[in-house]
């Protein structure tokens, strides 16, 4: 999941409300060049429907799948599918080379060991926090989404086999 590379906004909100993850692109992009890339009226109108605070403007969803194709950032739907309690995945890369999907192999040894690393400072001192935990969390989902993206990679290798006629 991707956070605000700049944002202080807190973590747990962001992670499941998709108002509060899209309140965090006006830290990230330069609103000027997203209001003319969404279609915006202003600059003034984005931030305020960007803004918790607005009373007035509101995202549509229109505007919000607007952003995300156009930044390619995928937080407000990670967020909304946090909410609801669901993960996104996203596709893997099909026909890796061999050294590609070895590599791919290596990823996953990697993430497994950032999720484990996570646990431990986390529980370093005897006490696993809130905020502690979206980082425990990041780590898993990090480790899962290789997962799958491996297994998917593996499906596009899966070839008939004369066992296959005999599987009643």
């Amino acid at each position: 999941m991707k956070f605000s590379k700049k944002s202080l906004r807190n973590p747990v909100q962001v992670l499941s409300c998709p108002l509060a993850a899209a309140s965090t692109f006006t830290d990230d992009y330069n609103i000027t060049e997203l209001t003319e890339k969404v279609g915006c009226r202003s600059n003034k109108t984005l931030l305020a429907k960007l803004s918790l605070d607005s009373d007035f403007h509101h995202l549509t969803l229109q505007e919000a799948v607007n952003i995300t194709n156009v930044t390619k950032d995928h937080r407000i739907l990670n967020a909304w599918a946090n909410g609801l309690g669901y993960q996104l995945l996203p596709l893997a890369a099909v026909q890796l080379s061999d050294d590609e999907f070895s590599d791919q192999v290596l990823t996953l040894t990697e993430t497994v060991g950032e999720f484990c690393k996570a646990m431990r400072l986390s529980r370093a001192d005897g006490v696993i926090s809130r905020a502690d935990h979206v980082l425990i969390k990041q780590a898993a989902m990090q480790a899962i989404t290789t997962i799958m993206q491996l297994d998917m990679e593996i499906e596009t290798m899966v070839r008939s086999s004369p066992d296959d006629l005999h599987d009643d």
